[in-house]
């Protein structure tokens, strides 16, 4: 079904919202009435977008080492 760090939280939005997080979770807001099989329909054609943010936030956290004087 979807990966383990996916969340979907079912809300009174009007649109789905795709939020990628520094932590590596992925949380999609979908209006209340979405199906699951809608819901799918929307990670697949936002498949991409969500791996090069994942991606990001993951390359981003290997090149983070503090600096200390």
């Amino acid at each position: 079904m979807f990966p383990y760090n996916y969340s979907i939280i079912r809300k009174n939005v009007k649109h789905t919202r795709i939020k990628v997080s520094e932590n590596n979770s992925v949380r999609i807001i979908v209006p209340m009435n979405y199906s699951l099989t809608k819901i799918n329909t929307i990670i697949n054609e936002k498949e991409k977008w969500i791996s090069k943010n994942l991606d990001y936030f993951s390359k981003r956290k290997t090149n983070h080492t503090p600096h200390f004087d």
